[in-house]
């Protein structure tokens, strides 16, 4: 199997930059001993490359939220530059920007918030075995959700795994729904269930008018005119809420729509053919017993 070597430097910020060291794959900050500073640290290293169309670990990044003395200013952007180096020579190299929140170490609410950055697609090809890919970098993932911000509590870590695929090239769009949240918030009448759909093709997806069903009558979405998926990028369908970070697609029902025992979930394009079809639970056919 093929490998990468992920490596990141960090680089100071613009404002306070006294306040700040960068060792290595660390940075840190706080008036205090460099073994209780907070700070951020991004370990890559050696990874193995999937080409199935799976994701694949690229790197993972910690938050160290210690308390410190107050800052000069308490909110400022980091910046990671990150440089993936395939066996056959190809680096692609990435910034990322972490937008930092230090909040004070008391009160109701002394968490530290981080924004996590959107990593915009890489269009590079790389080749893996013989074979060309495109190369696309999808975001950040901590327990198996896709995450946009750190709650970081004060003397914890929080830490989450930046992921990548690889698709062949040339390769039209390819939509598949990776997930199914059947087991919502129970005080909301479930209404952050949830579908998401992958682009794991090379080429943006244009899927205005194409519809998402579960089993049952009456529960069908239809995307709105404009709705586009990048290559990489994902969308969720929320049963009742309107989330923007997630494309702020909604089914606009007051009450479940999937069965948490089994349910199928069916996209279609504007044909009405079936483009990706996720069962599971008793509905799926692959499952111990079936």
């Amino acid at each position: 199997m093929a490998t990468v070597v992920t490596t990141g430097t960090w680089v100071l910020p613009k404002v306070n930059a006294s306040q700040f060291t960068v060792n290595n794959e660390h940075i840190t900050w706080g008036a205090v001993a460099d073994s209780v500073k907070s700070g951020y640290v991004f370990q890559g290293g050696p990874v193995p490359v999937r080409v199935d169309g799976t994701e694949f670990v690229l790197g993972t990044f910690t938050h160290h939220n210690f308390p410190i003395p107050p800052l000069p200013q308490d909110q400022f952007d980091v910046r990671l530059a990150v440089n993936v180096a395939f066996e056959e020579g190809t680096e692609i190299d990435f910034v990322l920007r972490f937008h930092h929140n230090e909040t004070p170490n008391q009160g109701p609410r002394p968490e530290d918030l981080v924004d996590l950055p959107v990593v915009h697609p890489q269009q590079e090809v790389v080749t893996v075995d013989g074979a060309a890919y495109n190369v696309l970098i999808t975001g950040f993932w901590q327990n198996h959700k896709h995450v946009h911000q750190f709650v970081s509590p004060e003397g914890k870590s929080n830490s989450a795994d930046i992921y990548a695929l690889l698709t062949p090239v040339p390769v039209k769009p390819i939509l598949h729904i990776s997930r199914v949240e059947a087991i919502g918030n129970a005080s909301t009448g479930q209404s952050d269930e949830f579908v998401e759909i992958l682009n794991r093709g090379a080429e943006p997806a244009n899927i205005s008018g194409w519809t998402l069903s579960a089993d049952d009558a009456g529960q069908d979405f239809t995307f709105p005119p404009g709705t586009a998926l990048e290559p990489g990028r994902r969308i969720r369908v929320h049963t009742n809420e309107v989330r923007p970070e997630d494309g702020g697609h909604s089914f606009g029902i007051g009450r479940p729509i999937w069965n948490n025992e089994g349910d199928t979930a069916r996209l279609r394009d504007t044909n009405g053919n079936a483009v990706s079809v996720f069962a599971y639970g008793d509905h799926d056919p692959t499952a111990s017993g079936k």
